[in-house]
C-alpha cells in the first residue's frame, strides 16, 4: 500500500509532456530525466505472457558486439555498429529505410578507434557521434546530411568520443576518453549548425582560483603547480550522459577515473606518485550549463581515485518526491550518492555486499574512511572488481512504482602493480599501471543481482539473483514491468512490484547492449541488441566459465518483440 500511494504521488509530479514523449526513445536514457522508463503500457502484467518475436535485423558485421544504443522517433528505429554503419529501420517491420557508412561520407578517416559510440534524435534530426571525433547530423527520414564536423582536426588527437551524446537547450553534448597526452573534455555543439560552442577541460577545469570556496588549487593535480601544469598524460574520461533538469537548466554528468589509472603512491598520494593531489574533476558528478559549458556545481565522489571505479559509467537520475528534488547517482564502487539539485550531498547507501577498498564514506562530508591505496607489489581480495559493482549499462527508475532497478555485482580482484619505469609503454599493463585478476568474494561465489530499491534511502523491496551480472541496460515501463537481459542470451520480463518472472525468451547470443521501448504503427515494441563478444568481457571467461569462452561465436542482431 505504501508503494502504491508513493507511485500516485510520483506520477502526479511528472510533467505530462515528458510522459507523452515516451512513445519515442530519443537518447540513451529515453528521456532527459535519466530514468530509462517508458510510459507505454500496451504490454502489461495481464498480457506480457503473450509477447512474441516481431522481427530481427542482422547487420553486415554481425560478428562484432554492438555498442551503439538504439533510438526511435516517429515509428523509425536507428542504431549503429562498430564499423560506423548507421541503420534506420521501419519500427513495425524491421525493414531498412536507409543505411550509410560514415567512413564513406565526405573525406575518409582511417583511425584505430573509429566506431559508433551513440546516436540521439531531436526534431527529426539523427545525430551520430563517432569514436574518431566525427559528428554528423542526418535527416532521420531520408539520411540526407545536414552538417558534418570533426571535434578535433583529422589525425591530431589520440582521444576518442565516448558517446552517446545528449541534447539539452539546443546543444549536442558529448564526452571524450583521453589517451596519451590528452586531458579529457566535454564538448558542446550547436544542434542546428554543428558549430562548436564550448569545450570544458576536465583536468582541473577552468576554475584556477576555486569554485564556491570548496577547492584549493594546491590540492588537485600536483602539490606545487596549478591545474594547467599537471603531469603530462593526466586525463579524465566522461562516458555516459546523466540527466538534464529542464527547470533549472542544469546538465548533470559523471566523470571517470583519472589517468594514469592505478597509482602506486599509497597514502602519500597528495604529494607523490603519477598524479599527486585529489585530481579534480575526476571520479565525481558535475552540474553544468549546457548553453555555455560553465560548471555550476560539483562533488568529487572519489578524491584521487586509484581503484578504477569511476563515476562516469553510471547514470544520474532526476527524481522528485514530496516537493523535494534529488539527483541520484550510482558510483561504480557500489555506493549510491543522493544529492540536492546543487549537488549538496544528502545521503549515501550501498548496493553491493562486497565493498572493502574503503571502510566507508562519511555520510555528511563524503570523506573516504581508511582508504586502501596502492603501493608497489600485490594486493589481494580488493572489492569490487575493476569493472565495478555496477558493471553494466544504465538501470531504470519507474515513477509509477517509485523504485530504482539496478544490477549490482559481487566480485573482487587481485592487483599487482609494477614500477612504471620497468613497464613497456605499448602494453595494456602500462595503461592500467598493473595487472588485474578477477576473483570471487571471500567465502562466496561471484554473482550478480537485480535489486528494486527506494532510490533515496536504498531500502530494498526485492532482489533477483543471477549467476553472472547482466550487463545490458534495464527497462522499466508503465505496464508495471521490468525487462532484464543477461549474458547467456535470456530476456526476462519481471513484475515491477515483486520481481516475479512473468515471461522469458532466449537467443543464440548473449546480451550486453541497450534495451529500449517505443511505439510504431500503434503498437508497443521492446527492442534490444544481442551479440556477446567474450574478448570484451574477460572476467566472465575467468570467473564463470563455459557460457563465456572466447571461442563462442558472436552473432549480433537487433531483436524486436510485440504482442500478437
Amino acid at each position: 500500500m505504501r508503494h502504491a500511494i508513493l507511485a500516485l504521488i510520483l506520477m502526479a509530479l511528472v510533467p505530462l509532456s515528458s510522459l507523452a514523449a515516451q512513445q519515442d526513445w530519443l537518447s540513451l536514457h529515453g528521456g532527459l530525466s535519466g530514468w530509462h522508463f517508458s510510459a507505454l503500457n500496451e504490454i502489461n502484467l495481464t498480457n506480457v505472457g503473450q509477447l512474441r518475436s516481431a522481427w530481427s535485423h542482422e547487420p553486415d558485421n554481425s560478428t562484432q558486439e554492438i555498442t551503439g544504443f538504439p533510438v526511435a522517433a516517429g515509428g523509425l528505429l536507428a542504431y549503429c555498429t562498430e564499423a560506423e554503419h548507421i541503420w534506420v529501420l521501419d519500427g513495425a517491420s524491421g525493414k531498412v529505410k536507409w543505411r550509410t557508412k560514415v567512413s564513406e561520407i565526405g573525406e575518409s578517416i582511417v583511425q584505430l578507434n573509429s566506431g559508433c559510440r551513440g546516436l540521439a534524435i531531436d526534431q527529426g534530426v539523427l545525430f551520430f557521434a563517432g569514436a574518431s571525433g566525427r559528428v554528423i547530423a542526418f535527416n532521420l527520414k531520408d539520411g540526407s546530411v545536414r552538417w558534418d564536423v570533426r571535434v578535433w582536426p583529422k589525425g591530431s588527437r589520440k582521444s576518442s568520443l565516448n558517446g552517446p551524446p545528449l541534447i539539452a537547450r539546443d546543444r549536442l553534448v558529448m564526452g571524450t576518453t583521453p589517451s596519451s597526452g590528452e586531458q579529457g573534455e566535454l564538448i558542446g555543439l550547436d544542434t542546428k549548425t554543428g558549430a562548436e560552442v564550448w569545450r570544458l577541460d576536465l583536468v582541473g577545469g577552468p576554475h584556477a582560483e576555486g569554485l564556491q570556496g570548496r577547492w584549493n588549487a594546491i590540492d588537485t593535480w600536483t602539490s606545487t603547480h596549478s591545474a594547467s601544469q599537471q603531469s603530462e598524460g593526466a586525463g579524465v574520461p566522461a562516458a555516459m550522459p546523466g540527466a538534464y533538469d529542464e527547470r533549472t537548466g542544469t546538465l548533470y554528468w559523471g566523470t571517470g577515473s583519472p589517468y594514469p589509472l592505478f597509482d602506486s603512491a599509497g597514502s602519500n598520494f597528495k604529494t607523490h606518485g603519477l598524479r599527486p593531489g585529489n585530481n579534480l574533476y575526476s571520479a565525481g558528478l558535475i552540474g553544468i550549463d549546457p548553453v555555455n559549458g560553465e560548471i555550476r556545481f560539483w562533488h568529487q565522489e572519489m578524491p584521487h581515485e586509484a581503484w578504477v571505479r569511476d563515476s562516469a559509467q553510471s547514470e544520474a537520475l532526476l527524481i522528485e518526491r514530496k516537493g523535494v528534488r534529488y539527483i541520484v547517482h550510482p558510483n561504480r564502487t557500489g555506493y549510491v550518492f543522493v544529492y540536492g539539485t546543487d549537488l549538496h550531498l544528502l545521503r549515501i547507501w550501498e548496493a553491493s555486499k562486497n565493498i572493502n577498498f574503503v571502510r566507508g564514506i562519511d555520510r555528511t562530508s563524503g570523506a573516504l574512511k581508511e582508504r586502501k591505496d596502492f603501493n608497489m607489489g600485490e594486493q589481494k581480495g580488493l572489492c569490487p572488481y575493476v569493472d565495478g559493482a555496477f558493471p553494466g549499462l544504465p538501470g531504470a527508475f519507474s515513477p509509477k512504482t517509485g523504485l530504482l532497478y539496478k544490477v549490482a555485482a559481487e566480485w573482487c580482484m587481485d592487483v599487482s602493480l609494477d614500477d612504471p619505469a620497468n613497464t613497456d609503454p605499448s602494453t595494456k599493463d602500462a595503461f592500467l599501471g598493473g595487472k588485474v585478476t578477477p576473483v570471487p568474494p571471500p567465502n562466496e561465489r561471484a554473482r550478480g543481482h537485480l535489486d528494486a530499491r527506494d532510490p533515496i534511502t536504498g531500502s530494498k523491496v526485492w532482489s533477483v539473483d543471477f549467476p553472472e551480472p547482466p550487463l545490458a541496460s534495464i527497462l522499466a515501463t508503465s505496464g508495471d514491468l521490468v525487462f532484464v537481459a543477461d549474458g547467456r542470451g535470456t530476456l526476462q520480463a519481471l513484475h515491477a512490484g515483486t520481481g516475479r518472472k512473468l515471461w522469458s525468451d532466449s537467443s543464440a547470443s548473449g546480451y550486453a547492449g541497450g534495451v529500449m521501448c517505443f511505439e510504431a504503427a500503434g503498437h508497443q515494441y521492446i527492442v534490444l541488441v544481442s551479440g556477446w563478444d567474450a574478448r570484451r568481457h574477460p572476467a566472465y571467461t575467468k570467473l564463470f566459465g563455459a557460457p563465456f569462452y572466447t571461442d563462442r561465436p558472436t552473432r549480433s542482431a537487433l531483436r524486436a518483440y510485440r504482442l500478437p
